[in-house]
């Protein structure tokens, strides 16, 4: 019995450690990159719906027909809770034209 396990080879406990680092070394950027996904992935549909708002609010002023000179602002009710906008409405050197400027923000855990 003892001959047959002398001609099997396997590995050492060095070589064991080296993959173990290897392995280590591979894995750590890969999670990170994989964080950076989810990351810029939960940052593009905030930005989409943002866009969807500012859309959905544009419509709605410009069916108003009435935008007062100054500046507005509101939120999305209790559907976006976290979405605000905010209105500003000034004369241009036409006097039937008025610019409408609309930006939706969010919050960010304490910032928007």
């Amino acid at each position: 019995m003892t001959a047959i396990l002398k001609n099997i080879k396997g590995f050492t406990l060095l070589e064991v450690m080296i993959a173990l680092t290897l392995v280590a070394v591979v894995f750590v950027p890969l999670l990170a990159l994989r964080n950076q996904n989810v990351n810029q992935t939960a940052y593009a549909r905030k930005v989409l719906r943002a866009e969807f708002l500012a859309n959905e609010k544009l419509s709605a002023i410009l069916l108003e027909k009435k935008s007062e000179k100054g500046e507005t602002k509101g939120n999305f009710g209790d559907q976006y809770p976290d979405f605000r906008w905010v209105q500003a409405v000034s004369d241009t050197p036409l006097a039937v034209v008025k610019e409408i400027s609309l930006k939706v923000v969010w919050k960010k855990g304490e910032r928007d």
